[in-house]
């Protein structure tokens, strides 16, 4: 039998009702974790709730909530086997609970809450896919009337908050236009959980973990993510064995541009993350938690230009996701995971490693990593390239082409399928090719085209292309003199301009500002350019190498200055 630990979540707790302190004690933890979305640890102490107190209605009612697809896990991500398993199990448990509320002495918010869940799982098996959908809008509706009658109690807003968000998982906004989504409850969801922590707030001396959470879900693909900067705040100073309430004000910290802030909640969670699994090593899909914690980490790292955090975050996610676990029986993480491994080429590439790319050996299995395949000759074409080997670079961007048509349809990147992913890295490998065997104007279409492509994604923070095509076609047109151009795609990845969605700016990164603050002063600017050298100068202190251009792809000097990442700060 597997045995639970105790874990810091916060002082939060929600008394249920049960003489046995032991019940009591597992439901505040099965809650506390289902707000930092570790649900397969929530299922365990929600069960050892239910193991001390067999009548406790209301920890069936968590395993269930914990024990579903959840907006992090959507019933897309899930296998058949998968889905019957957890519909079988969630409509038992709910028969379970409502049989107890029938028939023993419940408050009547304990019902409400048993009975809306019942309309998710309203039975062991379902007909076909567009049940799913059905069951998610019959629970947010009868959700919605258990909030009308409770509309104080934090928890009741939280779950409400959560069945509406889990109807429209990750697209919760339209990126482009920046209004909330078509049949998404995003703005309904944000009054209900701002009037929930301004009441709760106002009542006690700790803030609802719940509502802090999905708060900066709610706003971190919005126009405005920087009204969640507070709460982000508060919710990292919340529990210290919690890694995901560590890790989520990190989705906000880049929005923002404070990288650094990113680096440092990103580092927090590992450690938690290092915590929890000492004492838990059966960890299921906290897998990709972990995973994508580190690769957080490795985003905000890359665009401090930090190289050491960046490559130790990239290359710890290649550790854990090992080709035993990525071929077991969850086929989620060879679907979605194996991808990961890939982030290790665009650190390489961001830090201008060309020669470590160049020598670096394929993965051994490119089957089972045929993401990671197709990727590496992606990137081992566009180091030949900057290299000045043709020859290679043309055999490997030929192999980049065969490889990707032997990836299954089928794999993704999180959110997004891997082939929305190539079809960027094929644009920008094009471009990189091109230019450096001297057809500049073909290459730069490429570049654009790239640029373009990478905007169409499902949203995901980070972004699903992690190296900004803004940064290699400003660093090109400079090289080339077309200054003016060079400067207007900086403004827009620096968020200077409105001209791209809020989520894809980049505020204070120090590839853009480095290659801004020289179009400046070329274009005679100096006014503007005075403007942000001190801030460029303090960017610079975050960094670990040194950096004269926005991408490592442009390989003319400026002065005396090389522009190749080998010296260390």
């Amino acid at each position: 039998m597997k045995t639970l630990h105790t874990f810091n979540l916060g002082p939060y707790e929600r008394i249920v009702a049960t003489e046995s302190p032991e019940a009591q004690h597992w439901f505040k933890q099965g809650l506390l974790w289902l707000y930092g979305f570790n649900m397969d640890q929530a299922v365990a102490c929600f069960s050892e709730a239910i193991d001390h107190d067999p009548a406790l209605a209301i920890a069936y009612w968590g395993r269930v909530i914990a024990g579903g697809p959840y907006y992090n896990l959507p019933w897309a991500f899930l296998s058949e086997t998968e889905l019957s398993k957890i519909i079988r199990s969630c409509h038992a448990d709910c028969q379970k609970a409502l049989t107890l509320v029938e028939t023993l002495p419940v408050s009547d918010l304990d019902r409400s809450l048993v009975c809306a869940l019942a309309k998710r799982f309203p039975q062991a098996t379902t007909r076909d896919d567009s049940d799913y959908s059905t069951w998610d809008d019959k629970f947010a509706a009868a959700m919605s009337n258990v909030h009308r009658s409770f509309p104080d109690d934090p928890d009741v807003t939280t779950i409400y908050v959560l069945a509406m968000m889990n109807r429209t998982p990750w697209a919760l906004w339209n990126l482009q236009t920046g209004e909330p989504a078509q049949n998404a409850d995003t703005i309904k969801a944000i009054q209900a959980t701002e009037r929930a922590l301004e009441t709760f707030n106002a009542a006690q001396d700790s803030p609802h973990p719940g509502l802090l959470h999905l708060y900066i879900h709610l706003l971190e693909m919005s126009p405005t993510p920087e009204k969640a900067m507070e709460t982000s705040r508060k919710l990292s100073l919340y529990a210290s064995d919690c890694a995901h309430f560590h890790h989520m004000p990190g989705h906000i910290y880049v929005q923002c541009g404070y990288f650094d802030d990113a680096v440092v909640a990103s580092k927090d969670a590992i450690a938690a993350d290092k915590r929890f699994l000492d004492l838990t090593p059966e960890i299921s899909f906290y897998l990709l938690d972990q995973s994508h914690h580190l690769h957080l980490m490795a985003f905000a790292a890359m665009m401090k230009g930090h190289f050491a955090d960046a490559l130790y975050a990239a290359n710890r996610i290649r550790e854990i996701l090992t080709p035993a676990k990525l071929q077991g029986g969850n086929t989620l993480f060879r679907r979605t995971m194996e991808a990961y491994h890939s982030i290790h080429h665009h650190v390489l590439i961001r830090f201008g490693k060309w020669e470590q790319i160049v020598a670096e050996p394929p993965p051994a299995d490119s089957t089972l990593f045929c993401v990671t395949t197709t990727m590496d000759h992606y990137a081992k074409a566009i180091a030949w390239a900057t290299l000045g080997d043709q020859m290679d670079a043309e055999k490997h961007r030929n192999l980049f082409l065969e490889a990707r048509n032997r990836v299954p349809a089928d794999r993704r990147f999180f959110n997004n399928p891997a082939s929305s992913i190539f079809n960027v890295a094929e644009a920008m490998m094009n471009g990189e090719v091109l230019y450096h065997a001297g057809d500049v104007e073909t290459a730069f279409n490429h570049l654009i085209t790239a640029a373009s492509k990478s905007e169409e994604f499902i949203y995901n923070e980070p972004w699903a292309w992690m190296h900004p095509v803004r940064h290699a076609l400003g660093a090109l047109m400079l090289e080339q003199g077309r200054i003016d151009e060079a400067a207007r795609y900086y403004e827009e990845d620096l968020g200077l301009s409105d001209s791209l969605m809020r989520c894809i700016r980049y505020p204070n990164n120090i590839w853009s500002m480095t290659g801004y603050y020289e179009c400046l002063t070329k274009l005679g600017r100096m006014l503007e350019a005075e403007a942000i050298e001190e801030k460029l100068k303090d960017l610079r202190s975050y960094s670990d190498i040194n950096i004269g251009t926005s991408c490592f792809c442009r390989t003319q000097n400026v002065g005396d200055k090389p522009f190749f990442s080998t010296d260390c700060c």
